[in-house]
């Protein structure tokens, strides 16, 4: 083997039972390695924020809809006026 092909075979992870090697000698157990609190916060931070802006697009397009609406009757009533 060349030495770009055996320093490959070194760092690559391999799958050995239920943990992972890094090196011949470091095994990472993936019970331990988890998001933890900070992973729970962050995805509930992010939801939340999710939540929040949906809702105020929401509050904004309804918002212009009904302003669409009320230009629509003041137009038609002027149109009105004019003819008359």
């Amino acid at each position: 083997m060349c030495a770009v092909g055996l320093s490959y075979q070194v760092s690559r992870p391999k799958l050995k039972g239920s943990s992972v090697y890094i090196a011949e000698d470091t095994a990472i157990d993936p019970n331990v390695v988890t998001p933890g609190a900070v992973g729970f916060l962050a995805t509930i931070f992010v939801a939340v924020v999710t939540v929040l802006l949906v809702w105020d697009m929401v509050r904004r397009i309804r918002r212009q809809r009904y302003q669409a609406e009320i230009e629509a009757k003041l137009d038609a009533e002027q149109a009105a006026a004019g003819k008359k």
